[in-house]
């Protein structure tokens, strides 16, 4: 997305072209991190799984 800053715009004119494309670029990045959230369910100790996973280093 791009903002056009004429040389004939006044400080006013740039900045609420500023905030519409702050606003907009915000509404971008939102994620929906909720779906993310939860626990997972393992089927042996995590502390074991660990040492198994690091010792394939």
């Amino acid at each position: 997305m791009e903002v056009e800053i004429k040389k004939e715009d006044t400080p006013e004119d740039i900045d609420k072209k500023l905030k519409v494309f702050s606003a907009k670029k915000a509404e971008d990045r939102k994620i929906r991190l909720s779906k993310l959230f939860g626990a997972i369910k393992l089927k042996e100790d995590a502390l074991t799984l660990q040492r198994r996973w690091r010792d394939e280093w």
